[in-house]
């Protein structure tokens, strides 16, 4: 019989997702969203999506509500955070700089826009995520040790 001493425990990585629309099969939102979810799927990587609004919408009234689910993060629980740019669409990019730095020292990565002092992606054309981006996601957010092959 094996001893669980000689057990060695793997960590499991849990990222974080904040996006803000995910209907329709050609959104940018949704795209960014199935590329993540594949990679973490294909490296047993835990993604919990947490699905609010734009922050400061001056268009949909209810938006503020959505957007209290950002509230919700355990910065505890998760080894990083991936932020879609679209989810700052109606701000300037100095609050959206400071709502990405409000979860740290959780490493935080914008998808979208750049943002001074954080991890960001540039999307390309087409809107999708490609295997290099997911790539630096996931060594970001787990060490330069983490190899996607």
């Amino acid at each position: 019989m094996r001893s669980s001493k000689n057990v060695k425990d793997k960590k499991e990585y849990t990222i974080a997702f904040f996006n803000d629309f995910l209907h329709g099969t050609g959104s940018y939102q949704r795209m960014i969203w199935v590329g993540v979810d594949k990679a973490a799927k294909n490296h047993n990587l835990n993604l919990i999506c947490f699905m609010g609004g734009n922050i400061q919408n001056p268009i949909e009234q209810y938006d503020y509500q959505r957007n209290k689910i950002y509230g919700l993060i355990d910065k505890n629980r998760f080894d990083g955070l991936v932020i879609t740019g679209s989810v700052g669409n109606f701000i300037k990019m100095d609050k959206f700089r400071s709502f990405h730095k409000s979860f740290m020292p959780l490493p935080t990565i914008s998808i979208g826009p750049i943002l001074k002092g954080i991890t960001s992606v540039i999307r390309g054309w087409p809107h999708i995520l490609t295997k290099t981006h997911v790539k630096h996601i996931f060594k970001f957010v787990m060490g330069v040790n983490f190899c996607i092959l």
